[in-house]
């Protein structure tokens, strides 16, 4: 008998089962997936996941099924589950797989309107849990995913975008500068201005206390410190001196990350939640390998307070 394939489905706005999947196998514990329902899958069938809800949507993940279903107190229906590949960003996006279905279907339609009937009905959209989809389109999908992520692997090396220097039009850099101004005619200790001053530009006390309690960019993972800028979460400007030097005061981020959080194209909840409500910054952040709907750990109570003058005064909800 024919491998049967079934499609699942997962969206990141309500659910955070992808993530738990991926902790739940760093920590080698139980890899199973909740059916919602779908009970004629087998041990041995493959499935494939995709990403439904805002962009990006599309495949990402696929593999095969290592046991029945089984009741369990937690998620009700279950199977045990073998991926391949599955991550929180699609291998291969929605309009590619309903060109792929397009294509292998195209002549079978073109026969179907000549003939006066309807036209077949997709099968990857609308989205329903526990489809059984057609071998031949499973089949291409999977050979489709297995190229994209080869080419992927092959050119992992991702180019740092640069940042804008800023111009000294920009309201913000005048105001940095006249704080700057304000700290070099206080009557305090040199010392004390020039950590102010360094602070400004991510460097001295302050990105030392960061790196105390940050140690990778959260949006991208990356760890080398070398790449990273030490970045306030309130503003500098806006900062009183202590708040200036508070490593809480404080995020690790890659250049681009930090030119969006910097700008307020995007910010954070207390319990990590990305937020980003322009239609425009998600696709940039999609083009970039960020996911606008990550969630990048939640947040210690000290930082919060500064998250929230970001998500009230700076973030451009």
């Amino acid at each position: 008998m024919d491998q049967r394939t079934w499609l699942l489905y997962w969206n990141p706005t309500k659910s955070s089962a992808v993530r738990d999947y991926l902790e739940r196998r760093r920590a080698d514990k139980d890899k199973s997936w909740s059916l919602s329902g779908t009970k004629q899958v087998r041990d041995g069938d493959s499935f494939l996941l995709l990403r439904t809800g805002r962009d990006p949507r599309g495949l990402v993940g696929w593999g095969t099924f290592t046991s029945d279903p089984f009741e369990t107190p937690e998620w009700g229906l279950e199977a045990g589950v073998a991926f391949e590949h599955l991550a929180e960003l699609p291998v291969i996006d929605r309009e590619r797989l309903l060109g792929l279905e397009d294509d292998l279907k195209g002549p079978l339609a073109a026969r179907r309107l000549a003939s006066g009937k309807s036209r077949t009905r997709r099968e990857i959209d609308p989205p329903k849990q526990g489809r059984l989809l057609a071998a031949d389109l499973a089949a291409t999908i999977v050979l489709a995913a297995r190229d994209a992520v080869s080419r992927r692997v092959s050119s992992n090396v991702r180019p740092l975008p640069v940042p804008v220097a800023e111009s000294k039009e920009d309201p913000e850099a005048i105001l940095d500068e006249r704080e700057e101004a304000r700290i070099n005619e206080a009557e305090i200790p040199e010392i004390e201005k020039e950590q102010l001053i360094k602070a400004r530009r991510g460097q001295g006390i302050f990105r030392d206390r960061v790196e105390e309690i940050e140690t990778t960019c959260r949006m991208t993972g990356v760890n080398d410190k070398r790449f990273l800028i030490a970045s306030h979460i309130k503003p500098w400007r806006a900062s009183d001196n202590i708040e200036k030097l508070d490593g809480s005061n404080g995020l690790l981020l890659s250049p681009h990350v930090d030119k969006l959080f910097d700008k307020g194209w995007i910010s954070f909840s207390d319990d990590g939640k990305v937020l980003c409500d322009n239609d425009d910054i998600r696709r940039l952040m999609i083009q970039w390998g960020l996911d606008p709907d990550k969630y990048v750990g939640a947040f210690n109570p000290e930082p919060r307070k500064y998250l929230a003058y970001h998500r009230e005064n700076i973030y451009k909800a």
